[in-house]
């Protein structure tokens, strides 16, 4: 699996279902359903790993009907 290096800086999502802590140390606060940008470390890659958060944007695309 392709993974992010330590250090980079990546955009998560929580997995849907899922409330994820906002970092390490960031007791009470939680990922917001749009996600944000992280700086990789061993904290999302467990998060990754345990299927709390996903690399994309796992909610579904709007649709666009042609006539």
């Amino acid at each position: 699996m392709n993974q992010p290096n330590l250090n980079d800086s990546i955009r998560v999502w929580p997995s849907p279902g899922q409330r994820v802590q906002d970092g390490a140390g960031a007791y009470g606060k939680f990922l917001a359903a749009d996600g944000r940008e992280v700086v990789w470390d061993h904290y999302w890659h467990r998060r990754l790993l345990d299927g709390s958060v996903c690399l994309h944007d796992p909610r579904p695309r709007a649709t666009t009907q042609k006539e």
